[in-house]
């Protein structure tokens, strides 16, 4: 008879059951009768899938793709792509059918996106439904989840613990919804990493939470993390967003900014690459615009096209909003907020600065949240015509909108710089003809100073108010006094469980050296029922609420996963005098500044599998992801981008924008070029930089 421990441990550690060696296949079938629990669990990092599904390697199924080759330049897979390479691997194991209720296979973290995530892999014979439960510090922290009847069961694990033997009960359900079979396996999860080290401290826990877990999100400090009502660490992503984070979307999706990819601006570069990410970290698409996005980001309906904060570069920024078709990318239309109001508040490049969209399907609407000019506005989607604006009565005094701004004959209180605006559901008054807008009314105007603030700094204010379209007026109907929050912030308000949710995401002064805070209140009493801190500050808070359904859903249908536009390739019909170029300074990489490149972040161990940037190594750094192109650059110091072919040429202007903002000077990111209207060829780099030109010293092919 062998030994069980060591027939245990041979298949356990091996890649999959079929790869066992034939001698220890025998020894299982005499020592683990069908049924039985003797092997338990077989478990696999990051890192094992990372190494099945050949990252470094190229191998790219999209329609639309073009080869690219090159000795000089590194050439990258996709996040889209490595999330279908991973997803084709999961299908292998499920198809094979090696793994049993009474011996399953748990993968941790097999995206590589989102460390405190698993999948959990078996078969039954007979279709079953499943449910989970990760087992909670307490029971109220409990997290559980149900999905539909099959045989080839692929459970997404969310909701577990950093550290810590995860104690997961998984059951096995009839069609009643009835328990037949059930087991609890353990999961244990590598320690946070120390960006999310005791950034979470709870300050009051008095009543059980109408938001059992929260996902604060953007920040420059913080990574998008969740965490329950006791203030433990849930959910995280592995890599940092921009200052913006994630735009939770429906079914378990996320708008994902990447955080160094950027277009020029005239102030603050945009951002110029998305991710329609889920929770699991599957990248299912991603997304490109020459107009960048920012700030805000929603589905016009859902499973819909996204609107999203984005820029006119017509001398401005942060003025428009960008409704992109979440199919082909493809803009449906550039929706610039500026042509109402430029008469009085043409002040720079960012003097609009919309932060937040809210659709109103019912008559085809939009309400914006303006905070430079103080004001919420609501446009008809389909005209463009400005319905109501609502601000203090003087914001708006002599200009060209100041019929459409809303009356009140009372002296109430007035958003200034305010965040996160929408139309609540709820009928809060029983009138017919009046709907109800609810807002972050952070109380702050110096970023625009005008006249008419009342100089309440001390305090930011959840307000609600009661708007009479027919009439055109105003009134404020529930308004909370908070910790004064500068900027960034949002409020949530859960009306049939009587709450409302104070997110303060930028505190001035700091709260015992806590630069963000999220506070939940009784509606009907103003009582701070329960309070947490957060240390770095952040930009939004929401309800986490995943459906675990859907992220057992298939992403490898879904062909065409990088789309939108990129600013333009063009033809190139003269030369630049190349005869005496200058070369690019080598860096020394000991001088790169660890802010931009932290170790956490860009582990040294995964830079092989191509899957983070390399730190700069000259002045100006370029990649492939497939056949993206990434020009690595310090902000509005290159002109032109030329590539000098065998056959064409061709070139990349940089100049249709100009930094008008000395904050930004300096700023080091990556700008993409989709080079698909290129024709095949070889093709030599070159740059107008800081007004000469330099060889790049780099060539690639177009197959």
């Amino acid at each position: 008879m062998p030994n069980i421990d060591v027939v245990k441990e041979i298949y356990q550690n091996s890649s999959l059951p079929e790869l066992v060696p034939v001698g220890v296949k025998r020894a299982v079938k005499k020592v683990i009768k069908p049924g039985s629990d003797a092997l338990g669990v077989s478990y696999r990092n990051a890192e094992w899938m990372i190494k099945r599904t050949g990252y470094g390697k190229e191998k790219v199924r999209r329609s639309g793709y073009r080869r690219i080759k090159s000795d000089t330049i590194e050439i990258v897979t996709t996040y889209a792509n490595r999330a279908r390479r991973t997803e084709e691997e999961i299908n292998k194991i499920l198809k094979k059918r090696y793994y049993r209720f009474e011996h399953m296979i748990v993968l941790k973290d097999p995206y590589y996106q989102v460390p405190l995530s698993a999948v959990v892999i078996f078969y039954t014979k007979e279709p079953c439904g499943v449910r989970y439960t990760v087992k909670g510090k307490t029971k109220k922290a409990d997290f559980s989840a149900t999905l539909a009847p099959c045989s080839d069961h692929l459970v997404p694990v969310l909701g577990l613990y950093a550290d810590y033997d995860n104690k997961v009960l998984i059951e096995l359900l009839d069609n009643a919804g009835k328990a037949i079979k059930s087991r609890t396996i353990t999961i244990r999860m590598r320690p946070l990493p120390g960006i999310l080290l005791d950034v979470i401290k709870v300050g009051k826990h008095s009543a059980d939470s109408a938001h059992p877990l929260t996902m604060i999100s953007g920040g420059h400090d913080i990574r998008t993390v969740v965490f329950d009502e006791f203030g433990d660490v849930r959910f995280f992503l592995r890599r940092l967003t921009k200052a913006y984070g994630v735009f939770p979307m429906s079914n378990s999706h996320m708008v994902y900014s990447e955080k160094w990819v950027d277009v020029p601006s005239y102030s603050v570069s945009q951002s110029g690459m998305i991710h329609d990410m889920d929770y699991l970290g599957r990248v299912h698409k991603t997304y490109f615009s020459k107009y960048g996005f920012h700030h805000c980001g929603i589905e016009k309906e859902e499973g819909g096209n996204f609107l999203i904060g984005s820029s006119s570069f017509d001398e401005h920024g942060e003025d428009s909003i960008l409704e992109l078709d979440r199919e082909t990318g493809e803009v449906v239309q550039l929706f610039c907020m500026r042509d109402y109001f430029e008469d009085k508040y043409n002040l720079g490049s960012d003097y609009i600065h919309v932060n937040s969209i809210n659709y109103i399907k019912e008559d085809n609407s939009i309400i914006v949240s303006m905070r430079n000019i103080h004001s919420v506005c609501k446009f008809d989607y389909s005209t463009r015509e400005l319905k109501w604006v609502l601000c203090h009565p003087d914001v708006l005094k002599d200009t060209k909108a100041e019929g459409k701004v809303l009356r009140c004959d009372k002296d109430i209180k007035w958003p200034f710089q305010q965040h996160a605006a929408y139309q609540l559901d709820e009928d809060l008054d029983g009138n017919p003809d009046t709907i109800h807008v609810i807002l972050y009314d952070n109380h702050w105007a110096r970023r625009v100073p005008v006249d008419c603030y009342d100089n309440d700094e001390e305090y930011s204010y959840l307000s609600i108010y009661t708007i009479n379209e027919k009439e055109m007026t105003v009134d404020l109907e529930k308004c909370v006094r908070v910790p004064n929050s500068r900027i960034r912030s949002n409020v949530i308000l859960e009306y049939d469980k009587r709450r409302i949710f104070n997110h303060g995401a930028d505190l001035i002064p700091p709260i015992d050296g806590n630069n963000g805070v999220i506070e939940e209140y009784d509606y009907d009493t103003g009582e701070l029922l329960n309070q947490y801190f957060v240390k770095p500050g952040y930009f939004t808070a929401y309800e986490f609420k995943p459906d675990i359904q859907a992220l057992a859903d298939s992403i490898l249908s879904k062909d065409n996963y990088v789309v939108g536009e990129t600013i333009p390739v063009e033809p190139l019909n003269e030369r630049p005098d190349i005869s005496n170029p200058k070369k690019l300074e080598v860096k020394d990489q000991d001088d790169e500044e660890e802010d931009y490149f932290p170790e956490e972040a860009y582990p040294g161990q995964f830079k092989k599998a191509g899957i983070y940037a390399s730190i700069m190594k000259k002045d100006i750094d370029i990649k492939f992801q497939e056949d993206i192109l990434f020009v690595k650059l310090t902000d509005h110091t290159v002109d032109y981008i030329y590539f000098l072919g065998d056959k064409e040429d061709y070139y990349i202007d940089l100049t249709t924008t100009y930094q008008t903002d000395s904050k930004f000077v300096g700023k080091i990111y990556e700008v993409p070029f989709r080079l698909n209207k290129m024709k095949g060829g070889t093709y030599h780099i070159y740059y107008k930089y800081k007004g000469e030109i330099y060889d790049s010293e780099d060539e690639f092919t177009i197959i």
